[in-house]
C-alpha cells in the first residue's frame, strides 16, 4: 500500500518505458490484482495535502498521466496518457480472452461507449454500466459477470472511493481510473490538438478553452515550489527498471 506522510513525504512514480510496457504490466498472460492511478501536478498537490488521499486502495500504481510528472527527470521516460492506455489494456484483453466491466459516464454517454468497444474489440466480453448507480449495483454486476478488469471514470477520487470498496471482495481485479476517458472515446469531449500535446502543453489548450481554469492551474507552480523545495520527493518505483 501506497504510504505518504509529512515526516517523509515520497511519492512512488513508476516510470514505464511505453505505454505498451505499462499494459503489458497490468495484462500480460496474467492480470495485475492492483490500481493504475494517473498522476499529474495537481493530483501530487492533493496527496501531498491529504497523505490519506489513496490509503484504502490496494497495490496502487501511480503512472506519469501529467507531463510535469517528467519535468524534474532526465531520462527521457515518457509520459502515459491515460485517455490511451485503458484502450490498449483493452485490447490486451481482448486478447487474453478476458472479461471487462466499465463503469461512468451519464447514462447516454455509457451506451455509447458500448458500442464503441464492440467496434474497437468485436472479440471482447464487457459490459457497461453508468456512473449513477448505487454500489450495491455495482457489486451485483461484479458477481455476476466476474470480471478481469475494471475500468471506472468518475473523477479523482470519486472512482478511487469506489475502486477501493470493491476491492474488498474482489481483490485480485486489474483496476484502472479512466476520468474523462469515456467523454473522449464517445467525441463528447475533445482532446487537445496533437501538437499541443507533442510538446507537453495540453494544459494550456484547455486553458485557453476554459479560462476559469487559471485558478485550477495554480496547482502547477505549488507542484514545481513543493518539489524544488523539498517538501517533497518522486521516487521511481523499482517495479519497472
Amino acid at each position: 500500500m501506497q504510504v505518504v506522510s509529512f515526516d517523509n513525504p515520497a511519492i512512488d512514480v513508476t516510470y514505464f518505458h511505453s505505454i505498451d510496457q505499462a499494459a503489458s504490466f497490468a495484462v500480460g498472460g496474467r492480470y495485475y490484482g492492483g490500481v493504475f492511478i494517473a498522476m499529474n501536478a495537481e493530483k501530487m498537490v492533493k496527496l501531498y495535502r491529504d497523505p490519506d488521499l489513496f490509503i484504502n486502495v490496494k497495490n496502487p500504481v501511480y503512472y506519469p498521466d501529467g507531463v510535469s510528472m517528467l519535468w524534474f527527470r532526465s531520462d527521457g521516460t515518457p509520459r502515459i496518457p491515460g485517455v490511451e492506455l485503458w484502450l490498449q489494456v483493452l485490447r490486451r484483453t481482448e486478447k487474453e480472452a478476458g472479461t471487462v466491466l466499465v463503469i461512468g459516464a451519464t447514462p447516454n454517454v455509457s451506451n455509447e461507449v458500448h458500442l464503441r468497444i464492440g467496434e474497437l474489440a468485436p472479440n471482447l466480453e464487457y459490459r457497461c454500466i453508468d456512473g449513477f448507480r448505487s454500489e450495491i449495483e455495482y457489486s451485483q454486476l461484479m458477481e455476476a459477470i466476474e470480471p478481469d478488469v475494471v475500468f471506472v471514470g468518475m473523477g479523482s477520487p470519486r472512482q478511487e472511493i469506489l475502486i477501493s470498496r470493491l476491492q474488498v471482495e474482489w481483490p485480485d481485479c486489474f483496476y484502472m481510473g479512466i476520468g474523462g476517458s469515456l467523454d473522449v472515446l464517445t467525441d463528447n469531449a475533445e482532446r487537445a490538438p496533437e501538437i499541443f500535446r507533442k510538446y507537453g502543453l495540453e494544459f494550456l489548450y484547455r486553458l485557453l478553452q476554459e479560462p476559469r481554469r487559471i485558478f485550477r492551474q495554480a496547482s502547477y507552480f505549488i507542484f514545481v515550489y513543493l518539489y524544488i523545495s523539498g517538501k517533497f520527493k518522486i521516487r521511481r518505483s523499482c517495479r519497472m527498471e
